[in-house]
């Protein structure tokens, strides 16, 4: 028992290393952002190559004319940051739209055949990833990748230095850093949904829009099952509708103030948006049949 006992102190270290790297890993999010704009210009630099790849830029169309339109209605009501704001549509088959820092979005040629010249998908669309480019979530993310590769560094130099309760804390550091990265970015998402259901609505588009959009692209593309949600960099569409709700009655404020009359508004009447819970049957002995309910 005796012999046992440094083996057993060994493992319950290694084990507390591991524990308290993934713990410190949640806490390393909150990183200082720089107060100029220079590491969102090189970020949006360097991101234009992936976010093309091979396709070509679609120009001159009737997509560009409605989605620039809806872009600068957007711009103009928006966050007031020094950016060359600039939307490129792009010519592959992709259901997505993305965003770069210092202004940058991308809308993929599979996504407009839904869009069309509705202009309220439109402003759904592009005000979520104004919201993304304008928060910064990129440039958040690249602080916060450096600052998890400087705690590896430092984990494999001590590695070197002979400490071997280092590696415990490496391999729990790189689990946990991984884990946060895509909590970090879902709540980002929830976070573009909410400023950018405000910022529609300040540009004049119902934020019914926003619901209309999410059950379009969730009959399109389905969803994923919540234990696949956790390892994703995206919440699920159900719980980006419900975690929508605040932001919706503000932003619904927000534009019926300015904008009584929905046809009126840029983005004209809003769509008819029913949200349809689970249903439940009851039996009737009486009746000998059965009572089927769904809640809408």
């Amino acid at each position: 028992m005796t012999s046992n006992t440094p083996s057993r102190i060994s493992l319950l270290l290694r084990f507390a290393s591991l524990f308290v790297a993934l713990l410190t890993t949640s806490f390393a999010q909150d990183l200082e952002l720089p107060t100029d704009y220079q590491i969102d210009l090189q970020l949006a630099m360097s991101g234009r190559s992936s976010r093309m790849g091979t396709s070509s830029e679609i120009t001159g169309t009737r997509a560009n004319v409605v989605g620039d339109e809806v872009f600068h209605k957007l711009i103009s009501a928006g966050f007031g940051l020094p950016y060359p704001w600039k939307l490129t549509l792009v010519g592959n088959d992709s259901v997505n739209a993305e965003s770069t820092a210092a202004g940058q979005l991308y809308v993929y040629g599979g996504i407009l055949p839904i869009l069309g010249e509705n202009r309220g998908l439109w402003a759904a669309v592009l005000s979520h990833e104004v919201a993304h480019t304008s928060r910064r979530h990129q440039v958040r993310r690249y602080i916060q990748v450096l600052y998890n590769q400087q705690i590896i560094a430092n984990f494999r130099a001590r590695i070197a230095a002979g400490d071997r309760n280092a590696n415990w804390g490496l391999i729990g550091f790189e689990i946990g850093s991984a884990i946060a990265m895509k909590k970090m970015m879902r709540d980002q998402e929830h976070d573009a949904d909410a400023q950018g259901m405000l910022l529609m609505a300040r540009a004049g588009y119902h934020p019914d829009y926003v619901f209309a959009l999410h059950h379009v692209l969730l009959a399109r593309t389905g969803d994923q099952s919540k234990f696949a949600a956790f390892f994703s960099d995206h919440p699920r569409w159900e719980t980006r509708d419900q975690r929508s709700e605040k932001a919706y009655g503000d932003a619904l404020a927000q534009f019926e103030q300015s904008w009584p009359d929905s046809d009126t508004s840029p983005g004209g009447r809003p769509p008819l948006v029913a949200f349809i819970g689970h249903p439940e049957a009851k039996e009737n002995k009486t009746a000998g049949s059965a009572d089927v309910s769904i809640p809408m």
